[in-house]
């Protein structure tokens, strides 16, 4: 689980060296990163990728975008998170796993939503 601070280019760095320590000589592992990204201008679109809100392109936004093409990697939430923002996430390399996600209203004194998936594969 990640959460975007001002340290968030240096995250996705050191992410990007444990996905490519794991992945020596094979494909890359199956990856599920969740958290609050906090990029309310990044407009992700059904297919995973992502558009940019009225042209903005911040230098966050810039570095989610090379990170989630450089490792095949789709979002699947696709309801606001807070406001009409989706900032909490799931990024996976393997979507085909996910039967179900779900946006739910908060429980706590937090003002994002609470956001499940349901992962449903057959081991045989």
């Amino acid at each position: 689980s990640i959460y975007r601070t001002s340290e968030y280019q240096h995250l996705l760095e050191e992410l990007q060296g444990f996905i490519d320590k794991h992945s020596l000589g094979k494909t890359a592992p199956d990856l599920f990163i969740m958290g609050d990204l906090n990029l309310p201008n990044h407009t992700w679109n059904l297919l995973g990728t992502s558009d940019y809100d009225q042209g903005i392109k911040d230098r966050n936004s810039v570095v989610t975008e090379d990170f989630t093409e450089a490792n095949f990697l789709t979002q699947v939430i696709e309801k606001p998170t807070r406001g009409s923002n989706i900032l909490d996430i799931i990024l996976t390399n393997r979507p085909d796993y996910f039967v179900r996600t779900h946006v739910d209203a908060s429980v706590s004194v937090s003002d994002h939503k609470i956001v499940t998936g349901t992962l449903g594969y057959n081991l045989t």
